[in-house]
C-alpha cells in the first residue's frame, strides 16, 4: 500500500475509507465515531465527542479511561471495549481520488491533522502538564 505524507489529511479529495457495516461487536462503534466518516457527519460526531471527553472531565479523574467516557456519553455499550485491540491501529488510511487506498505517515504529525486530527490531543497535553 502506498505511503503518503501527512499533508494528505488536509486534502478533501482523499476520503476516509468507509467503515464496514456491523450490528454489534468491536466494529460497530466505528459507525458511531468521527474517525470513520467525512463531511457533515464527521463534524456532527466530532462535536459530540468533544462535548463528552473534555479536558476538565478527564483531568478531574486521572483514572478515567477516555474511551469508556466516550462510549458512555454516546450511549454505546462499553462491553465492546473488552474486545478492542491493544497498541496502535496502524497508520490512518485514505482513499485517493483514483480509488487507491493509501496509508498516511504521521511522523511529522503524531496527533494527525486536518478535520480528523486526534480529539485527544488536548487531553494528552493536559495530562503531561498535570503529571509533568
Amino acid at each position: 500500500m502506498p505511503l503518503m505524507l501527512s499533508a494528505v489529511l488536509e486534502d478533501p479529495r482523499h476520503r476516509v475509507p468507509a467503515a464496514p457495516s456491523a450490528d454489534a461487536g468491536p466494529a460497530w462503534p466505528r459507525l458511531q465515531v468521527p474517525r470513520f466518516c467525512d463531511g457533515p457527519e464527521q463534524d456532527h460526531r466530532g462535536a459530540t465527542v468533544d462535548d463528552i471527553v473534555s479536558v476538565p472531565t478527564v483531568i478531574s479523574n486521572l483514572t478515567a479511561d477516555p474511551a469508556v467516557l466516550s462510549f458512555q456519553g454516546l450511549g454505546l455499550p462499553t462491553a465492546c471495549l473488552a474486545d478492542r485491540r491493544t497498541g496502535s491501529a496502524g497508520p490512518p488510511r485514505r482513499v485517493a481520488p483514483d480509488g487507491t487506498t493509501v496509508e498516511v505517515d504521521l511522523a511529522d504529525a503524531p496527533f494527525g491533522r486536518g478535520p480528523h486530527a486526534c480529539p485527544g490531543r488536548a487531553i494528552a497535553e493536559a495530562w503531561v502538564e498535570v503529571l509533568g
